[in-house]
């Protein structure tokens, strides 16, 4: 495993904290793994959409 803080010191999370609430603060910035998450939070009450083909590849 590698410790980022061994190369940028003890502050690099919180540096990054800074960076990632500035980013955000931008209309149209996505982050990796944003979708999904949002997706995945939404999947029990809401179901996931399976598109009409694959689903019938599945009942073959």
């Amino acid at each position: 495993m590698i410790d980022p803080s061994a190369l940028a010191g003890d502050g690099y999370f919180d540096r990054i904290e800074v960076l990632l609430a500035e980013m955000l603060k931008d209309d149209g910035v996505r982050l990796p793994g944003t979708r999904r998450e949002a997706l995945r939070r939404r999947a029990p009450s809401d179901g996931i959409d399976v598109p009409d083909a694959l689903l019938a590849s599945l009942h073959v």
